[in-house]
């Protein structure tokens, strides 16, 4: 979630299910989907067992190597998702920096572990499979401070556990494009030719903004909760 997943009907739904129904959609055809092993990438595609693959794997010289990617659809930002009560520190990439043994949550995703390590040294990095990353909002994950995640998808979490947020760490502005792995350079223009112009553009915002939430980055900042003492009592702002 939220990119592709299955929901409560069993139906597969998220915003690279919708993308896929629009390039289908443009060249006239049936879009059928296909379940394909993250490990087995290149050699589904390669074999013609689909024609491309969407999205959310981050591009590498090993796998640009195996597989044709057309230009990205979107660019997702490197964050953190922490308790509300911690944004401000992991708003500042140099608190990040300089807080020692800073437990980070670090889920398969298109952030690269390589970047986590050069940019934040001083932390402890601890890897996690993607289904687990609820145990971190339930609070079945100890000595975790935060979990490294790209914004657009930690914003998504934060509707379904609304006493967490994200804290995107500047003046740190890492991001990392999500592409379309393709069979060949025909398949990769055809997706190029769908998702380069302005129209298309602006159907992305549109079905991300559906599916996720706000345009990556212009997410609007949380308003503190009601509470007597601030919204009666007026002792705080």
């Amino acid at each position: 979630m939220p990119y592709s997943y299955f929901n409560g009907r069993g139906e597969l739904v998220g915003f690279d299910v919708e993308m896929a129904y629009t390039l289908a959609g443009s060249w006239g055809w049936k879009l059928s989907s296909v379940p394909v092993p993250r490990e087995r990438l290149a050699e589904v595609i390669n074999a013609g067992l689909c024609d491309v693959i969407m999205a959310g794997i981050s591009v590498t010289t090993g796998r640009a190597s195996e597989m044709v990617f057309s230009p990205p659809y979107i660019d997702e930002t490197l964050s953190f998702v922490v308790p509300d009560h911690r944004r401000a520190d992991f708003s500042s990439a140099e608190w990040v920096r300089t807080t020692p043994a800073c437990g980070l949550l670090f889920p398969t995703c298109p952030i690269s572990k390589e970047i986590i390590h050069r940019e934040f040294p001083r932390a402890e990095i601890v890897p996690v499979s993607v289904d687990r990353v609820v145990d971190f909002f339930t609070g079945r994950m100890e000595r975790i401070d935060a979990l490294v995640f790209p914004a657009e998808r930690g914003s998504y979490f934060t509707l379904l556990y609304p006493a967490f947020s994200v804290a995107v760490p500047h003046p740190l502005t890492i991001r990392f494009p999500s592409p379309i792995r393709s069979r060949g350079e025909t398949w990769s223009w055809r997706a190029s030719s769908v998702f380069g112009s302005t129209c298309s553009a602006r159907t992305a915002r549109s079905r991300h903004s559906m599916t996720i939430g706000s345009w990556g980055g212009t997410r609007q900042p949380k308003q503190p909760r009601w509470s007597v003492i601030r919204n009666v009592l007026h002792w705080v702002k």
